[in-house]
């Protein structure tokens, strides 16, 4: 019975919070994964990153990010390699509007789907950072801050969002 929830849950999260994207049954099963997998992620090392997205005030405005391996940071001129630990995290204002783990390889590439989620106190001129933590660095990346675009789309999954980290 609690599987059957999770999965009626997840389908409606997936039609009213993706409904700018096509769902495949293979993303919805990566979705699926995904979750069972972040559960276990919460008994990770101490030093993994708490974040927690805004639940408060929240507006049905969302910016979608699609992102996968090719938009990581470089650590010596290298790609990070991802591991189910990993987290990445949207922010506004220092404020925790979305987090995503990664979710399985689609054609060879991990990706991470991200909701950055908008409140009605966010003005017009409102800019995201994202934040990237890489277990096996245990290190925090962030990156440039770029334009909030209500109800926009960053990436696909041919082609992921790559975002210029400092």
């Amino acid at each position: 019975m609690k599987q059957r929830k999770l999965i009626t849950s997840l389908h409606h999260y997936t039609i009213t919070s993706f409904h700018h994207f096509t769902i495949t049954p293979l993303i919805l099963v990566c979705l699926l994964y995904s979750c069972s997998k972040d559960s276990e992620a919460e008994l990770s090392t101490d030093n993994r990153p708490t974040w927690t997205a805004v639940t408060e005030g929240v507006c049905p405005q969302g910016m979608y990010i699609i992102m996968d391996t090719g938009g990581l940071p470089t650590l010596d001129g290298k790609l990070l390699s991802v591991n189910s630990n990993d987290l990445l995290g949207a922010f506004i204002g220092g404020e925790c509007r979305g987090v995503s783990v990664p979710y399985d390889e689609i054609d060879g590439k991990t990706h991470f789907y991200l909701k950055v989620k908008s409140t009605e106190n966010d003005s017009n001129d409102v800019k995201v950072e994202l934040r990237y933590y890489s277990a096996e660095k245990t290190h925090i990346f962030v990156s440039e801050s770029f334009d909030f675009v209500p109800d926009g789309n960053s990436g696909t999954l041919d082609e992921g969002f790559k975002p210029t980290w400092k």
